[in-house]
């Protein structure tokens, strides 16, 4: 008897929150206007399904509906449609009467973001504004720039961006014609001609490949075996730092992970201190690509170096201080390259006279 009203009970409050999430899917409905159903039209056709599923895909996040919220004023220049695998949602989460009552199933989504947060894979179609001003029905279409790139294992993120502005805007601009108030190229002091576009778009997608393969090159800090871990991840203050080092376990479990830790940290500067050998002619542009990737691996490497189960384990070692004088270094040359290289892009481009 008690078992049966129980499971009644909890009926029924699964059933009151059906409704109240049923209730808001359909208050975000109620705010969707002319401008999200354009948006809709335009990911529909990119992802080869219906305007209607875009739309119920939407509909199942409050956030997406606040993300879009934000594009379509002046908060935000870019908004992402990822098509891509990720849970199911259940009818109390989403408010649609036919999602799944089991949690954890995969199934492929259409989920909204800004970018920064949801990793990208499977076909991604691209929202970005020309200006800051808030879209309506009479300028969306012209304000707008969209596209689909392709994320796969095989292509990274930089690199769909890379073969997007490859295949699609370079060719564009080659055969332009009318190119309005925009001088279409410049001629230096020794009259040789190159086009200030075209070099400004070489140049974004050679360091879109440079960053590809920085991000490969990037060094991850070592971990135990979860069990192990769990023992470091209990150490947040000075009361835990003691009780810890009253732990042989603990101790040793530290001293492990610190030691792999120096190892990668001690191969990573070997490598910075160890002397370059490059060609006679080699310019500011190798110069740049080699210590952008010092930058970047520095930088990640200080990241990790600053969170706080590092900073347990490091608690006694400095090995953050010489990684930090390396990414300043580092991040310093760029800069000065960065001044660098505009005034030096007619030498690779006209012979000197």
């Amino acid at each position: 008897m008690y078992a049966f009203g129980f499971s009644r009970d909890a009926a029924s409050a699964r059933a009151r929150r059906q409704t109240i999430a049923k209730e808001a899917r359909e208050d975000r409905r109620s705010t969707i206007g002319k401008v999200h159903k354009y948006l809709f039209t335009n990911v529909s056709h990119y992802l080869g399904i219906s305007n209607e599923e875009v739309e119920e895909f939407v509909l199942d996040d409050a956030l997406h509906m606040k993300t879009l919220s934000r594009f379509l004023q002046q908060d935000e220049h870019i908004i992402l449609f990822h098509h891509q695998k990720t849970r199911e949602l259940t009818f109390e989460e989403c408010g649609r009467s036919y999602a799944l009552i089991a949690k954890d199933r995969i199934a492929t989504r259409v989920l909204v973001s800004r970018g920064d947060a949801q990793p990208t894979e499977g076909k991604c179609v691209f929202f970005l504004k020309k200006s800051t001003v808030a879209l309506e029905e009479r300028n969306v279409a012209e304000e707008l720039i969209s596209g689909c790139m392709q994320v796969t294992p095989d292509c990274s993120i930089l690199q769909a961006v890379a073969n997007y502005v490859n295949t699609t805007f370079h060719p564009t601009l080659t055969h332009l014609q009318n190119w309005g108030v925009i001088k279409s190229s410049v001629a230096d002091a020794d009259k040789c001609t190159y086009s200030a576009i075209f070099v400004g778009l070489d140049s974004f997608i050679l360091h879109l490949s440079w960053a590809e393969q920085h991000v490969k090159n990037a060094v991850t800090l070592d971990s135990l075996d979860t069990e192990k871990m769990l023992h470091i991840d209990g150490v947040a203050n000075a009361a835990d730092f003691v009780n810890a080092a009253q732990n042989r376990n603990t101790v040793e479990i530290m001293e492990e992970l610190a030691t792999r830790w120096c190892q990668q940290v001690e191969m990573i500067l070997t490598e910075a201190d160890r002397i370059r050998r490059e060609a006679d002619d080699t310019g500011p542009k190798k110069e740049l690509e080699f210590w952008l990737g010092m930058n970047a691996r520095f930088s990640y490497l200080v990241q990790q170096l600053r969170d706080k189960k590092a900073r347990a384990v490091f608690h006694v070692l400095h090995l953050d201080m010489k990684v930090t004088d390396h990414a300043n270094e580092a991040r310093d040359n760029v800069k000065y390259l960065y001044t660098l290289e505009k005034y030096c892009e007619p030498l690779y481009r006209c012979q000197p006279v």
